[in-house]
């Protein structure tokens, strides 16, 4: 893993770990709701992978920085359990890149 990487993960669990404290309130249902809905108070209201957007007929514009959410968990292999939106289950939580609205313009067609 990257430093990179390894630095968002770091930044997404900061934001995860509040976001827990309304998901056991009650607030949200999840913790990537909880996300959503803080990038929706930045305007980002529709979020879909790269290739969803492609899907759509939409291209993510030129230097555009995905927004982060929590993937699918996946079975860890190893002893320690990884830290995600849930902590303390052996799984690990990769991280999921999509784009808003606010980041794409409708692909260009060819003639």
């Amino acid at each position: 893993m990257t430093e990179e990487m390894k630095a968002k993960r770091q930044q997404l669990k900061q934001i995860s770990r509040i976001v827990m404290m309304a998901v056991k309130d009650g607030q949200y249902s999840s913790v990537n709701e909880g996300l959503a809905d803080i990038y929706a108070q930045e305007g980002h209201t529709e979020l879909n992978s790269f290739r969803g957007w492609i899907k759509k007929g939409f291209a993510v514009k030129k230097g555009e920085k995905a927004l982060l959410l929590w993937g699918q968990p996946k079975e860890s292999a190893k002893q320690e359990p990884q830290e995600g939106p849930e902590d303390g289950k052996n799984q690990f939580w990769p991280l999921a890149y999509v784009f808003s609205q606010n980041q794409v313009e409708p692909l260009k067609k060819t003639a």
